[in-house]
């Protein structure tokens, strides 16, 4: 044993890989299935798409209850304050969407659609599920920790991208906004017709 280094329970080590492996696999299935592969015209002409589509149906059906259990620990052991906080609200909203995604609505869920609506919203729903992984490893509290001790220099340098950003749409706009040449079936003058576009 090494010391200074804190050592934790095989049973806590055990949960955070599940809680680890769930979250991998939710958010899996959540990228998979957003394919058109996987659209209900698909899975129903081909065997081995069906089997896939049954097992990310079981893995969201096995790892709903995971989610709701951790919470509950989570919850339990970090106070009354953890629902309301932002990475208590995100495993709730995530819960609440992988719970939609095991009704009938699944496949509207993860239907392929030009536009955006409330199915593309449970679908980002879903993928809260990765601030979960937060709790384990601390990665926005050391961002949060980057951001309050060099916030002015990141301003300084956001201000400088912003104005090279700035200044490179207005010369591509000067250049291109009377142009005749097509560039994937559009007009480089429709394209770059004014700075904002450009």
């Amino acid at each position: 044993l090494v010391p200074g280094v804190v050592h934790w329970p095989w049973r806590y080590r055990a949960f955070r890989a599940a809680t680890f492996g769930f979250t991998l696999a939710s958010t899996l299935v959540t990228v998979v299935c957003t394919t058109s592969y996987f659209s209900a015209g698909y899975t129903e002409n081909s065997y081995l798409l069906s089997l896939f589509s049954w097992m990310f149906f079981t893995v969201d059906v096995l790892s709903l209850p995971w989610f709701v259990v951790a919470f509950s620990f989570r919850t339990y052991s970090l106070g009354w304050w953890h629902p309301l906080s932002f990475l208590g609200i995100c495993e709730v909203l995530s819960f609440f969407a992988v719970a939609l995604s095991v009704t009938r609505m699944r496949d509207q869920i993860f239907e392929q659609k030009d536009g955006i609506g409330a199915d593309e919203i449970i679908i980002q729903m879903r993928l809260l599920r990765l601030f979960n992984i937060e709790s384990y490893i601390g990665t926005i509290r050391a961002l949060k920790d980057v951001l309050q001790v060099n916030w002015l220099p990141l301003l300084k340098g956001g201000l400088v991208l912003l104005s090279v950003w700035f200044s490179h749409a207005t010369l591509l706009h000067l250049l291109m906004h009377d142009s005749t040449q097509m560039d994937m079936g559009r007009l480089q003058s429709e394209r770059f017709g004014d700075v904002p576009s450009a």
